[in-house]
C-alpha cells in the first residue's frame, strides 16, 4: 500500500490507497489524481466518492461507456485542486460525462470541453460549481 498524505481537510494517494475523511458526520473516501488513467480508475472504484484533480489537461482517448468519456453511477464529487486549472477534454469524439440512473455528480472548478453530443448527460440533477 502506498502511503498518502493526510491533513484535516484532504487525503491524497493513488485510487487504490483510499483513506476515509469525516465531514459533517459523513465518511468520505477521497483520492487525488494527476493522469487520465488515475482519474478513470478512481471513477470506476465504487469506494471513492471524492476525486481531487491536479492542475492540467486531461484528454480522453477512449470512452468509459455509452459514448461518454466518463460515466458516473453513484454519488461522486470531482474537484479541481486549483479551481479553473483543470481541463477535461473529450477530443470531440464523445460526450464528456454520462450520469447514469442512480448517479449524482458534483463538479467543482473544472473546465469541460470537447464533447460531441452535449457536454453533460444526466439522468438526475447535477451540481456544477
Amino acid at each position: 500500500m502506498v502511503a498518502g498524505k493526510v491533513s484535516a481537510e484532504t487525503v491524497t494517494g493513488s485510487p487504490s490507497d483510499v483513506a476515509p475523511l469525516v465531514l459533517h458526520g459523513r465518511h468520505l473516501n477521497q483520492v487525488s489524481a494527476s493522469t487520465v488513467s488515475d482519474f478513470t480508475a478512481a471513477v470506476q472504484n465504487s469506494t471513492i466518492n471524492k476525486i481531487l484533480l491536479a492542475a492540467g489537461t486531461y484528454e480522453f482517448t477512449s470512452n468509459m461507456c455509452d459514448g461518454s468519456a466518463v460515466c458516473i453511477s453513484r454519488a461522486l464529487t470531482i474537484e479541481a485542486e486549483v479551481h479553473g486549472a483543470v481541463v477535461l477534454n473529450a477530443m470531440g469524439k464523445w460526450r464528456v460525462f454520462n450520469i447514469k440512473s442512480g448517479g449524482m455528480a458534483e463538479l467543482i472548478g473544472l473546465n469541460i470541453t470537447g464533447g460531441s453530443s452535449g457536454l453533460v448527460r444526466s439522468a438526475r440533477p447535477l451540481n456544477l460549481l
